[in-house]
């Protein structure tokens, strides 16, 4: 995700201590590198709270990789998805 870097990057730079970022718009868990941009967003922005807003639709389908990294790099998943969260820890 070169773009998102460059714009991260730039954003950060514009204006300073970015307290939160939220990654959305259609379905992020479509995006084929969506764990590399939210490593990449906490790498950057490792001050800022990270919320991945979704419908939730994909992450009984996520891998056991995003379910680790979500409780290192993401901040907070919608109130009403945590359920399907723990459920699918519980099962993998």
């Amino acid at each position: 995700p070169r773009v998102l870097k460059f714009r991260i990057s730039r954003l950060n730079k514009i204006f300073g201590l970015i307290v939160e970022v939220r990654i959305l718009g259609g379905e992020p868990l479509l995006h084929p590198d969506i764990k590399g941009i939210l490593e990449y967003t906490r790498e950057e922005l490792p001050f800022s709270k990270i919320q991945l807003v979704t419908n939730g639709l994909l992450l009984d389908k996520m891998p056991k990789e995003f379910w680790r990294m979500q409780e290192e790099v993401i901040d907070q998943l919608p109130t009403e998805l945590k359920q399907i969260w723990q459920l699918s820890l519980n099962t993998q």
